[in-house]
């Protein structure tokens, strides 16, 4: 799966003219995770629990294709609410920081 983001060294920075397309290695991915303070394992309110690159991962996912969770439910063999409350997690923990 390869995942594409808008990035400058790591910091999402909206008011930047110019974006990188990067395509993330998976230590990339591990230290993005560890920067985000993505906890290992994530537990949601609902207990289901992934991991948390994981977790990342249906995130980006979860953003790249938000209108058909059915297809995200059924290619990443999870529930749809289950990417939903694990997307929800990821980013309310991403924005607290």
């Amino acid at each position: 799966m390869e995942i594409q983001v808008c990035l400058t060294a790591f910091h999402l920075n909206m008011a930047a003219n110019v974006f990188l397309f990067h395509r993330f290695t998976v230590d990339e991915l591990i230290k993005l995770v560890a920067i985000l303070h993505i906890p290992d394992p994530l537990i949601t309110p609902n207990c289901y629990l992934t991991l948390a690159l994981e977790a990342f991962a249906l995130t980006c996912a979860h953003f790249r294709s938000p209108d058909n969770q059915w297809a995200l439910g059924t290619r990443y063999r999870h529930l749809q609410s289950a990417i939903s409350q694990i997307t929800h997690d990821v980013v309310v923990r991403a924005t607290m920081r």
